[in-house]
C-alpha cells in the first residue's frame, strides 16, 4: 500500500512538472517570435541601406543568417525543454550575451552602418534586463561595454552613421524610429509582467 501511495505521489508530481514545463514553453514561444521579427526588421533596413548604396548586400544576408541561426538554435533548445533545466528558463544572460555578440560582430564587419547595431544593443540590453538580477545585468553590460570599447577605441574601424544622401538620412530616421518602437514595446511588455 505504501508503494502504491508513493507511486501515485511521484506520478502526480511528474504530471505537475510536465504541466509547469508546458506553461513555460508556451511563455517562451512569443519571445522567439518577437526575436525573429526583430531580426527580420533589421535585415529589411540593412537591405534598404544596400539599395541606397551605403553597404553591400552581404551585410544583410550575413546578418540574416546569424539571426536565423541563433534564434533557431535557441528555439530548438526551448522546444526540447532543455531550458527547463535552468532556474531562468528563458536563459536570459546567454541569450543577451549572444545577441550582443552578433551586434558587435556586425559593427566590426559593417562599420559603415555601425550606429544601427549599437542602437540594437540598447534594445537587447533593455529587453534582457527585464528578467535579470542586477548582477546579471552588470555582467551583460560589462560584456557590451568591453566590446564597444574595443570597437570604438582599439579596432580602428570607422563606426559610422551615414547621412550623406536624403535616402541615408531617411534610413537613419527609420533606424531610430524602429529602435524607439522596440524600446516602447519592451516597456509595455515589462509592465505586463507586473
Amino acid at each position: 500500500m505504501a508503494q502504491a501511495s508513493t507511486a501515485v505521489e511521484h506520478g502526480a508530481s511528474g504530471l505537475g512538472a510536465r504541466v509547469g514545463s508546458d506553461k513555460r514553453l508556451r511563455q517562451r514561444r512569443p519571445m522567439f517570435l518577437a526575436t525573429g521579427l526583430s531580426y527580420l526588421l533589421d535585415v529589411a533596413i540593412l537591405t534598404l541601406y544596400h539599395f541606397a548604396g551605403t553597404t553591400d548586400i552581404r551585410v544583410a544576408a550575413s546578418y540574416a543568417v546569424a539571426g536565423a541561426a541563433w534564434t533557431g538554435f535557441t528555439f530548438a533548445l526551448s522546444e526540447l525543454r532543455i531550458n527547463d533545466r535552468f532556474r531562468d528558463h528563458y536563459l536570459t544572460v546567454p541569450q543577451s550575451v549572444s545577441s550582443i555578440a552578433i551586434q558587435l560582430g556586425a559593427i566590426y564587419l559593417a562599420p559603415e552602418v555601425g550606429f544601427y547595431f549599437v542602437s540594437v544593443i540598447f534594445i537587447v540590453m533593455g529587453f534582457g534586463a527585464l528578467r535579470m538580477s542586477w548582477r546579471q545585468a552588470a555582467l551583460v553590460w560589462t560584456f557590451a561595454a568591453a566590446g564597444l570599447t574595443w570597437l570604438f577605441v582599439c579596432s580602428g574601424q570607422p563606426i559610422a552613421m551615414p547621412m550623406t544622401s536624403p535616402a541615408e538620412r531617411a534610413l537613419a530616421l527609420l533606424c531610430f524610429v524602429t529602435a524607439l518602437g522596440r524600446c516602447a514595446f519592451t516597456g509595455l511588455y515589462g509592465s505586463s509582467l507586473r
